[in-house]
């Protein structure tokens, strides 16, 4: 596995990872507000159900919501100006967990601007490990490190930025260094996918699958990054293998949802729903992989009642995308209720000087992204022309019908 492949499932490792008409799939059948309506398979067992608060949704929970989304930020921004090494452990990383607050169509102006700014100056502590060097050249190896740089400075620099202009150059360098698709791609991705609804020996082998189709996805939108032969094919190819597999139930492992073969799916599951929405920025329906859907409900209290905060926070987040709220939705009510009391409680170890828990900086910077990641409100962006939804539902087809 590559250097900064390792890096990056070193750091996921550490994690997994509300408003209602305007989301994907809002109808009764994807959302349920009481355990008797749902199937039997997504229900508590009679002695959680017993410790699970029933009462409804507040707006002074709302409130409480929003403060710590608040909070999960400033932790993040002091986190990064107080221990400039984690940007660049983290790498892109830095940049995606600040720029969560902002996908919200009604977020913020003051909040998203705080967070936009953080990440700008994330990126350009990044880009700036390249000054003084040739941007007509640059190794097939940098690649995987190099194209993600090149899809946020074109998102958060003005155009016609100078940095913007060096570091695609640099990146087009790398791909040309590379030659093909095949050798861009760190993983034997045309191996990995031979062989349909078959998980492999390594499923973190997987994670790279879905964040290669993110990025090639990302970078199509900009044409003058300039991408391997084969690339507008990768995500395709991708998404209809990940939807032939079948993720599993908690209980089936010995283990149960406290082992790390439960851990891997449902990191997995998180991975597999940021390909159609980037990341939770555009609509992410139940069709596009109804397994994932089973998955996240038929695993939910499993994985609540073993107190797995990383993985409750990537549940509620991908629930929340298909449209799903505390204000309509039981198991995303207990999630964020779950949520919100495990964060309140990390906090209480974090410093003004950006020191969190054990005083790892990866440590603190995910646990910091899991509440902004589980407890952010949301309105997916709209798929327009020349956009990552529009590329996205040109092959993978929103239902007539949500």
């Amino acid at each position: 596995m590559e250097e900064r492949t390792m890096r990056r499932w070193i750091t996921a490792s550490i994690i997994l990872a509300m408003t209602t008409g305007a989301l994907a799939d809002t109808a009764p059948s994807i959302c349920r507000l009481q355990p008797d309506g749902m199937p039997e398979s997504w229900r508590p067992s009679e002695a959680m159900t017993r410790t699970l608060d029933a009462s409804p949704w507040t707006d002074a929970e709302n409130v409480t919501l929003r403060a710590a989304v608040s909070a999960g930020l400033d932790g993040l921004i002091a986190l990064f100006a107080n221990n400039p090494d984690a940007v660049m452990v983290l790498w892109d990383d830095s940049i995606e967990m600040l720029l969560q607050v902002t996908y919200s169509a009604d977020a913020d102006p003051d909040l998203s601007g705080k967070a936009r700014a953080a990440a700008g100056a994330n990126l350009s502590t990044l880009i700036g490990s390249y000054d003084g060097l040739d941007p007509a050249w640059a190794a097939c190896k940098e690649y995987d490190a190099l194209l993600p740089l090149a899809v946020f400075a074109h998102r958060l620099y003005e155009p016609g930025d100078s940095r913007t202009a060096m570091i695609t150059a640099r990146t087009n360098a790398s791909a040309q260094d590379c030659g093909s698709l095949d050798d861009a791609i760190t993983i034997d991705y045309r191996d990995l996918m031979a062989e349909k609804g078959v998980l492999p020996g390594e499923i973190e082998d997987l994670f790279d699958l879905a964040l290669w189709s993110i990025w090639l996805t990302e970078a199509a939108v900009y044409p003058d990054i300039r991408l391997p032969a084969g690339a507008d094919r990768f995500a395709p190819e991708a998404m209809d293998y990940l939807r032939s597999l079948t993720l599993g139930l908690a209980s089936n492992f010995s283990e149960g949802a406290d082992g790390r073969e439960f851990e891997l799916r449902a990191q997995l599951a998180r991975q597999i729903a940021y390909i159609p929405s980037d990341n939770q920025r555009f609509p992410l329906y139940v069709a596009d992989m109804p397994e994932l859907h089973r998955f996240i409900r038929e695993n939910f209290y499993p994985a609540l009642q073993a107190g797995s905060y990383e993985i409750i926070s990537s549940f509620v987040d991908t629930l929340r995308q298909y449209g799903c709220t505390p204000a309509n939705d039981r198991q995303v009510r207990d999630g964020t209720r779950f949520l919100l009391k495990e964060f309140a409680t990390i906090r209480q170890s974090w410093t003004a000087d950006g020191g969190m828990g054990d005083g790892d900086p990866g440590t603190g910077a995910f646990s910091a992204w899991a509440a902004i990641r589980g407890l952010r409100e949301r309105i997916p962006l709209t798929p327009q022309d020349g956009n990552y939804g529009a590329i996205i539902r040109s092959w993978l087809p929103a239902p007539a019908s949500p």
